[in-house]
């Protein structure tokens, strides 16, 4: 009993165990229940997040396009056409008046310019006038003196009045090139009258200074003629000796023989030896030609002193073209600090110190240009010099360049009536020593550049300036201004492109492959891409225009390779 009590008892504690078991394996299934259910619960919680971040994502996508697309009310479409019209009609008067004052300033610039030009042409129109008085004055007083200085002479020379006749000659050489020679209207000279006064010696004292004894006169009568005709036989001797030539006849073939007046005469005359006629004539033309290269030496001489004058003027000349362009380039320097300065809205002290160096360098500005005029004129008056040496014809220089007025320049520059220039092949220069030109062609819509400016002329700035010029179709305009610098210019753009002037003034620079290896690339950007050059408004709006306004002519080099103008101002 014992046992089966421990069996029942083992029953007994079993049968509970298995209630539990079984409790257990029920909880296990609502716990299994539970974790699929809160797995479940889990995704649905992401389903329920994502949707909501969908549904957020699609709010502000919502939101992003409300603001990239606002609703306008009609109202507010009709505010704001009407604001922007307004802007616009602002703008466009705004512009209008700034164009019309520009337009005002540029036109009063002109006017004063011009009224300047005009004043200074008049007073050099009466100088001129002046000095073509007081040469007509003085040519009239030269002539005169030159017929009664004639006159003496050729009377002294007849009347054998020796000492009158030498004392006449030594002034006669600052009248006459070749005093010796000085004939009457029919062509007598003074050894001719000489000869028909019979004064043996008289001829004598001209054919040491080199009278020609063979010279024929009026009828074609030589002096020995004459000497025969009249019947002085020493007269004749002195001739015959001197290399005169008996077989020379006059018009009407008659020999001295012919005309001899006595018989002792003819007979020496016949007796004559010929021969040495023609040895005397080859002695004399020796003597002529030892004196002529004398004189060719001198004037050589006196030619090189007045070359070395023009070289000295060159030099000094050069020299003060240099300090006038250090002047201009100083004056832009200290006109750019007074702008910066102002533009800072630095104090007013500092900006009247700017001023005050403004005005300054104006002042030597104005010395600057007083002391190149000088060296020019100095230069000038070398070169007449030398030219008075070099060729006795005293003719002025023909000043370079086809005249126009300035109120000519639109239809002659930009409109080119009647294609003078494009059928040159040449691009124009403009000589204007008023300046008005230059403000016409900085107003215009043009690339101007003033070539004396550092900054303007900066390899990369110039650059553009061509390129932006060619892109738009527009004048490239290079000023000289009054400066003589072509050679530093031409240097400034071999920096851009080794002879880029050549290519400029030969024109090449229109072809495409030309014009496009100035182009830098990425550094000048979509705006200078190759399909943004239009070739057809190249070739019809792009020009090159030069610009002078110095009181000399431009370089001759640059005057040779363009089509030069030349403005004259009239009133």
């Amino acid at each position: 009993m014992p046992v089966a009590k421990k069996a029942g008892a083992a029953g007994a504690k079993k049968a509970p165990a298995k209630k539990k078991t079984a409790g257990t394996a029920s909880k296990t299934a609502k716990a299994k229940a539970g974790s699929a259910s809160s797995k479940l619960g889990a995704k649905g919680k992401v389903g329920a997040k994502s949707s909501k971040a969908g549904a957020l994502l699609k709010g502000k996508k919502g939101k992003a396009k409300e603001k990239e697309e606002p609703k306008w009310t009609p109202e507010q479409k009709a505010a704001a056409v009407t604001i922007q019209s307004r802007f616009k009609g602002f703008k466009a008067r705004k512009d209008f008046v700034e164009q019309k004052a520009k337009k005002a300033q540029m036109e009063e610039e002109m006017e004063m310019l011009r009224r300047q030009a005009y004043q200074a042409e008049v007073e050099y129109e009466r100088k001129q006038a002046a000095k073509r008085r007081q040469a007509q004055m003085e040519e009239a007083k030269r002539r005169k003196a030159e017929a009664k200085m004639r006159k003496d002479l050729l009377e002294a020379a007849y009347d054998g009045e020796n000492e009158d006749l030498e004392e006449l000659l030594e002034k006669g050489r600052k009248i006459f090139k070749d005093v010796v020679e000085v004939a009457d209207a029919n062509n007598n000279t003074m050894l001719s009258e000489a000869a028909a006064g019979g004064h043996a010696a008289t001829i004598r004292l001209l054919l040491e200074r080199d009278a020609d004894p063979n010279v024929t006169g009026e009828f074609g009568r030589s002096p020995l003629w004459r000497a025969c005709f009249l019947g002085h036989e020493e007269a004749m001797q002195a001739l015959l000796e001197a290399g005169a030539d008996p077989r020379i006849p006059n018009e009407m073939g008659e020999q001295p023989v012919h005309v001899a007046n006595s018989a002792a005469m003819k007979e020496a005359l016949e007796g004559w030896d010929t021969a040495r006629t023609d040895k005397l004539v080859a002695e004399r033309q020796a003597t002529l030609e030892l004196k002529k290269l004398k004189l060719e030496e001198e004037a050589a001489a006196e030619i090189a002193d007045a070359q070395s004058g023009v070289d000295q003027a060159q030099e000094e000349y050069e020299g003060c073209q240099r300090q006038l362009k250090h002047a201009h380039v100083e004056l832009e320097k200290r006109i750019t600090e007074h702008d910066t300065c102002v533009g800072e809205g630095k104090g007013e002290e500092l900006i009247k110190v700017t001023l005050q160096h403004i005005h300054e360098q104006e002042e030597n500005l104005a010395n600057a240009k007083k002391a190149a005029a000088a060296a020019l004129e100095k230069l000038q008056m070398a070169k007449f010099a030398l030219r008075e040496k070099e060729s006795k014809d005293g003719e002025e220089e023909e000043l370079p360049g086809e005249a126009i007025k300035i109120k000519d320049l639109d239809d002659v520059l930009l409109k080119d009536i009647g294609n003078k220039v494009r059928d040159s092949g040449k691009w124009p220069l403009v000589w204007d020593a008023s300046g008005q030109s230059g403000i016409f062609l900085r107003y215009i819509d043009s690339n101007y550049v003033n070539a004396v400016s550092k900054a303007l002329m900066e390899p990369n700035k110039l650059r553009r300036s061509i390129l932006g010029a060619m892109r738009y179709g527009k004048p490239f305009v290079l000023d000289l201004m009054d400066v003589d610098i072509w050679d530093e210019v031409q240097r400034d753009m071999d920096l851009i492109q080794f002879e880029l002037m050549d290519k400029v003034l030969d024109q090449s620079i229109l072809n495409e492959r030309t014009y496009l290896s100035l182009v830098r690339q990425p550094g000048d950007g979509e705006e200078y891409e190759a399909n943004k050059f239009q070739e057809a408004k190249i070739r019809e709006k792009f020009k090159v225009i030069f610009l002078c306004s110095g009181k000399s002519p431009p370089p001759a080099d640059l005057l040779a390779k363009t089509f030069p103008f030349r403005v004259v101002v009239k009133n």
